[in-house]
């Protein structure tokens, strides 16, 4: 679980969760925040849109639109403006700017005067505000690994990538509270006792603010009316500490929970439906168990420690299976998570890892930190349904320890069995130790397989039928003529435990990999690829 100091803010933002705010189904803009990319070669403007269709972002002659869910919840948005451009992109930002300014329903806000402009519009209505560029600073990365923290208890913050999935400025409309009663509708003035009768009540969009306190054991059950692609949200009321003293687990889809304490968060197998679109974001857990839910996503936060056969934790892997049959787990993201301290106490009756992959597809781990696990950091074993279409991409992978910190088995991340191992993608991690495609199967089998831009001890063999490109092994040997070789790895302090940083020191990796052969578009800390003439090997865009 977390041990950030709440303090410990120096390059990221502590992010609230519940404000007030007001809507009137006219666009309406919040939450903005403008910052230079690492490079410094453009600007990042990121913030809420509330009923609107489009966003667009100006900066001197260069602007940027993009589109955005309709919401009156207040949809995310992100703009990358570069800082030069040519005069015919010039022209396209000044034609869209006075189509849109012209209309006299546009809202401007005049008092928040400076050169970012934003202009939010849906029907013939806008909104526009602006940003000053004394708003704007270079991200420090390594400071604070993804650039933000939010609050979980007194003193305590976890990492998250991103901003909360719903505005802090849309007000709750629901509440729960420790005393609360399970027999009214959940309003301000009567709260409810239960997360599930807030959600049975709450209608798509709406906001569940949760009262201080601990509370007991969690279930939020499946509701047939919850069809909406549009979440409930839960949120710790303003300034408030939630502590579920249980699991929460979710039966229910469409829902989102966020910056809560909790023993695990769980998608289980066994409610009277299937289970899709749910979203934990910047929990604090022992594990997270996804069996057979469908577009779930595990954003920020810290899971662990846990423990089996043995230790004081109780728990055991993080994991991703398909329990519920005919039901293939699918859709899943985990991201900007830090996932560490999975023990086992007895290798030969416990064979736990940081997490397990029974089975899956469209699976990614991106942006994630790994340290003191057990066995692996991620064992994927097809040993309950087929895993394909996997990506593990900006990832930091510390090599497995034992409970005194002991090496285990060498290899972070270990594919088991023969496959075919379909559409797997690895790309720009930073690995202390190896990554290993193939445990010992006869023949195995890829498709679609390519490890691109990765720093890494180099595996016991290169495998054919995958691609290598670009990476940067340590330990001795490549695996492609693109491919380099170091005498360690290249990173600030190549740790296991929890005080890795494996931000880069410089060497081959810098500028490795062709724009050409990457689309990755940021590093584990948010900022733009390429920093430079081409992108980094590894996690860290230097």
């Amino acid at each position: 679980m977390a041990v950030g100091a709440l303090c410990a803010l120096s390059a990221g933002a502590l992010i609230a969760l519940a404000s007030d705010g007001d809507g009137g189904g006219k666009p309406a803009l919040s939450g903005l925040e403008a910052r230079l990319t690492g490079s410094g070669s453009a600007l990042v403007v990121s913030g809420y849109a509330r009923d609107a269709k489009n966003v667009l972002g100006r900066y001197r002659k260069n602007c940027r639109v993009v589109r955005v869910d309709f919401s009156g919840s207040g949809a995310r948005f992100r703009l990358r403006i570069p800082l030069q451009g040519s005069a015919l992109r010039a022209r396209r930002c000044n034609a869209a700017i006075a189509e849109r300014t012209h209309r006299p329903s546009a809202a401007r806000a005049p008092s928040a005067a400076g050169p970012i402009r934003v202009i939010a519009c849906a029907d013939g209505s806008c909104a526009e505000r602006r940003v000053s560029l004394r708003d704007a600073a270079v991200a420090t990365p390594a400071a604070v690994v993804g650039g933000l923290r939010v609050p979980v208890a007194p003193g305590m913050t976890v990492r998250v990538p991103s901003a909360p999935p719903v505005s802090p400025d849309v007000p709750a409309t629901r509440f729960v509270k420790t005393d609360g009663s399970d027999s009214g509708t959940c309003g301000a003035s009567s709260p409810c006792r239960s997360f599930n009768r807030a959600y049975e009540v709450a209608a798509p969009g709406e906001v569940v603010d949760v009262a201080g306190g601990t509370y007991p054991a969690q279930r939020v059950e499946h509701d047939s009316s919850k069809t909406s692609a549009t979440d409930v949200y839960f949120r710790p009321a303003a300034g408030a500490s939630v502590n579920v003293a249980g699991d929460i687990d979710a039966y229910g889809s469409h829902a989102t929970f966020m910056a809560m304490q909790a023993v695990n968060t769980e998608i289980p197998y066994d409610g009277p439906a299937d289970v899709s679109d749910v979203t934990f974001w910047g929990m604090d857990a022992r594990n997270f168990t996804i069996d057979s839910g469908r577009e779930i996503n595990i954003i920020g936060g810290d899971y662990g420690p846990a423990s089996a056969c043995g230790g004081s934790y109780g728990g055991g892997n993080n994991g991703i299976r398909m329990n519920r049959p005919g039901v293939m787990p699918s859709d899943i993201l985990i991201w900007g998570v830090d996932i560490h301290d999975v023990q086992s106490y007895d290798l030969e009756q416990c064979h736990i890892e940081c997490l397990i992959v029974g089975a899956g597809q469209n699976i990614t781990v991106r942006g994630s930190r790994f340290w003191n696990c057990s066995i692996f950091d991620i064992f994927l074993q097809p040993f309950n349904g087929p895993i394909s279409d996997v990506t593990l991409e900006n990832n930091w992978f510390a090599a497995p320890t034992d409970p005194n910190g002991r090496v285990n088995s060498g290899r972070a991340v270990e594919f088991s069995g023969g496959g075919p191992w379909r559409n797997l993608l690895i790309r720009h991690n930073s690995v202390n130790t190896a990554i290993n495609l193939n445990d010992g199967a006869a023949n195995p089998r890829y498709e679609n397989a390519l490890v691109i831009g990765n720093v890494a001890e180099r595996a016991v063999a290169c495998y054919n039928g995958v691609s290598y490109r670009y990476n940067v092994w340590f330990g001795g040997g490549t695996c492609d003529s693109s491919d380099a070789s170091t005498g360690a790895p290249p990173f600030v302090r190549a740790s296991d435990r929890g005080d890795l940083d494996y931000h880069l020191t410089g060497g081959p990796a810098v500028d490795r990999v062709p724009a050409a052969a990457s689309d990755l578009g940021d590093d584990i800390d948010g900022q733009a690829r390429p920093g430079g003439p081409a992108l980094d090997a590894g996690s860290d865009e230097r």
